[in-house]
């Protein structure tokens, strides 16, 4: 999980974040990977 976070910090960016939100909702929508 650290390495993912660093990775982000290192690549942050409005773009970066906008497609995280883009490829977020449709998934919690979904509901994928619910237990």
């Amino acid at each position: 999980m650290y390495r993912l976070d660093s990775a982000y910090a290192e690549d942050a960016s409005l773009l970066l974040d906008l497609r995280i939100l883009v490829r977020t909702v449709p998934a919690v929508l979904r509901a994928d990977g619910a237990a």
